[in-house]
């Protein structure tokens, strides 16, 4: 079962730090360069300079931004500009932007691998985004950015104690962009002893951050070797989640789409090879206007959940829209994945078109000469026209069921299935690796 413990948050003390919104940044992997260096610029004590920091002329091992991360980790908890709880808690989050918010709570959760099926994943890793964390992790012993997870609260028994918590003001308050963010302590022992009781058998699906959870395990080996005999509850073993319910209507995924480069292109021979697979049909424009953003709107209208793709070419070639032609369960059978992964129409793009008509080979579909993702649909359909790419296509977000029932079979989906959105700030709460998560059993003297 996955295992949940409160912790010792270390958090921004504002009266040394700042400002809490100034101090704030996105995931390190959605932030640019220019992102980057701005955020640096907003204030000293932004959680970027620990997040991201700058690679500077005459970097070397030992002396680069993770050294240098790791030096001021230690210069802002000497100094007060971060602060460590001294009781343990779980850490109630409420995130809002335009008309909607989301409900998570902060807590340590224990480390496991894949196969136990306490954490699920349910997208692939790429090995360089491992690498850089481990380095960070190393010189600062610490989680400074959360992975995001999702549980089962069917019966609402964790959201109530949550909404119970927060009617007290928020500890924190900030705003990053669009978002507010309010994070609350939850102390009382037996809230938390029923939310530990309430998640106790059923696992974990990491929604986002599965760079960082492999990162974690792999900081815990070798914290393990080096120690030799442990416990099980020294603090490496846990790692920071943000835990929301998959019933939050909060819970917003959102789509990648595929730009293709295939110079090449014979379209009609294209088309024909197509058919062995999918219907192909003349997509509707209907009344939409001629820019991108219109024109990608109504082709996304015309998916709504059928195992559809929409497809772009530039020149005068019309949009078609592809539907399986057949069944689901009997799609992509020559492959040893489930029954749940073979319905997801990212595999059937994947397999059925990148692989099997273009032939562009799966070592490289992790982006780059052949293929680019992006979320804006309007994209998709502007740079086709342009002559930049030959091919785009349109996806629908895959519905947080068909992600979790990926997860439970085993399987993980191909490269950009699912964007979790809007995503967790950085330097909300921190947990630190060498404080154990105390246990919660009894009321705190």
């Amino acid at each position: 079962m996955a295992y949940i413990e409160p912790f010792s948050g270390i958090m921004f003390d504002p009266a040394r730090a700042g400002a809490l919104s100034d101090l704030l940044c996105p995931p390190y992997d959605i932030i640019s360069g220019p992102e980057q260096e701005r955020l640096h610029r907003i204030h000293p004590h932004n959680i970027v300079h620990l997040e991201l920091g700058i690679e500077e002329p005459g970097d070397a091992p030992g002396s680069d931004r993770y050294s240098r991360a790791g030096a001021l980790w230690e210069d802002w908890l000497s100094q007060g500009v971060l602060t460590q709880d001294r009781q343990p808690a779980l850490y109630v989050y409420e995130q809002r932007w335009a008309d909607r918010k989301r409900m998570a709570f902060f807590a340590a959760v224990r480390l496991a691998p894949w196969h136990s099926g306490e954490v699920l994943p349910h997208e692939l890793t790429l090995s360089g985004p491992k690498k850089d964390r481990l380095e960070l992790m190393r010189h600062t012993g610490a989680n400074l950015s959360p992975v995001m997870g999702l549980y089962d609260d069917a019966e609402g028994t964790v959201q109530t104690i949550l909404a119970e918590a927060i009617a007290a003001p928020p500890v924190v308050q900030a705003s990053l962009g669009d978002e507010t963010h309010k994070v609350w302590r939850l102390t009382a022992w037996d809230a938390i002893a029923a939310i530990q009781e309430s998640l106790a058998g059923r696992p974990i699906f990491i929604a986002d951050g599965h760079h960082r959870y492999e990162t974690a395990l792999t900081y815990r080996d070798e914290r393990r070797q080096a120690q030799g005999a442990y416990s099980g509850e020294e603090p490496w073993n846990y790692v920071l989640m943000a835990l929301c319910a998959l019933s939050d209507p909060g819970l917003v995924v959102l789509p990648t789409h595929r730009l293709v480069r295939a110079p090449d292109l014979d379209r009609r021979a294209f088309l024909e090879r197509l058919g062995r697979s999918f219907r192909i049909e003349a997509a509707s424009l209907g009344n939409a206007a001629p820019d991108p953003r219109s024109q990608s709107g109504a082709l996304l209208s015309q998916l709504t959940g059928k195992h559809r793709l929409a497809m772009v070419f530039g020149g005068d070639l019309a949009p078609h829209i592809l539907e399986l032609a057949t069944s689901p369960e009997l799609a992509l059978t020559h492959l040893p994945q489930s029954k749940p992964w073979r319905e997801l129409a990212v595999a059937h793009l994947h397999y059925l078109i990148l692989a099997d008509v273009l032939g562009i080979p799966e070592s490289e579909w992790k982006g780059g000469q052949h293929i680019v993702y992006t979320r804006d649909s309007a994209e998709v359909v502007s740079r086709v026209g342009s002559g930049e790419f030959d091919i785009g296509f349109l996806l629908e977000a895959p519905p947080v069921d068909q992600i979790t029932r990926v997860a439970l079979a085993g399987d993980v989906m191909p490269q950009k299935s699912t964007y979790f959105y809007p995503k967790l700030p950085t330097g909300l709460v921190v947990h630190r690796l060498d404080e154990h998560p105390a246990s919660i059993g009894a009321p705190s003297p």
